[in-house]
């Protein structure tokens, strides 16, 4: 086992450097930790970093901003005949991404 020059131990086995503060540049040694290749991926995951979706669809995309039950009342409320201009101030995303809700475009699986 290796050891930096601070006294903290380097594995000598493949692992991973992990960023607690999630600034790959930083080389602070109290912001990072050890952990295997699926440590980091979890990671990823659960701070949705991940720059593709992996068949990710509706809440668990890295990318959403709604939740299912959002998408479920923008369709009803729009089929009240709200309107989509004010949907979209409501819930804070774009006049398109409402559009695309109640015309199926995205959200596909609700």
């Amino acid at each position: 086992m290796l050891a930096w020059s601070d006294g903290i131990e380097i594995p000598d086995k493949e692992i991973f450097v992990l960023h607690n503060c999630d600034n790959p540049p930083c080389v602070n040694p109290l912001h990072l930790k050890w952990g295997s290749h699926l440590d980091n991926m979890n990671d990823a995951m659960e701070k949705r970093r991940f720059k593709n979706n992996f068949n990710m669809q509706g809440e668990t995309h890295w990318r959403a901003k709604l939740a299912e039950n959002d998408v479920i009342e923008i369709r009803k409320r729009h089929d009240n005949g709200e309107k989509k201009r004010s949907l979209s101030n409501e819930y804070g995303v774009s006049f398109q991404t409402i559009s695309h809700i109640v015309n199926r475009v995205t959200w596909t699986h609700i």
